[in-house]
């Protein structure tokens, strides 16, 4: 996919053609990845329609799943412009030994989503909660 014209525009074609919903999108500068969250029921789905319609063709070389992933979003008006909001929140997880899977913050800067294991999701909502003295309201 790497200086591909269009690579994760046929990646968003094939599944909005199939009726799958993305519901978070990250990608690396370097290009050579994009990591989507889709809803587990759909997740079959989605592998079996990209692979057949993107493997082999010189774009793509893998497509891979994690289906025990859970997707954490931090959301408040007041974190427009809060400087060190984002360190909080991965110091935090960081504490509880937690590794994060995978990122996206909107340009609204009024919400941080991230992927955590499916085991570890209670735990880090707990954990910011905690942090930012949510359990206290």
């Amino acid at each position: 996919m790497v200086g591909a014209p269009g690579s994760y525009a046929q990646v968003f074609d094939v599944l909005g053609k199939n009726n799958i919903n993305i519901m978070m999108i990250s990608t690396a500068i370097s290009e050579s990845n994009i990591s989507l969250v889709i809803r587990r029921g759909l997740l079959a789905r989605a592998i079996s329609n990209l692979e057949i319609a993107l493997l082999g063709r010189g774009l793509v070389n893998e497509v891979t799943s994690e289906d025990d992933v859970s997707v954490v979003a931090v959301m408040g008006a007041n974190m427009k412009g809060t400087l060190g909001v984002a360190s909080r929140i991965f110091t935090t997880v960081a504490r509880k030994s937690i590794n994060i899977r995978m990122i996206a913050q909107g340009s609204s800067e009024l919400n941080i989503s991230f992927v955590v294991k499916e085991r570890d999701g209670e735990a880090v909502a707990r954990a910011i909660h905690e942090e930012f003295k949510l359990d206290k309201i």
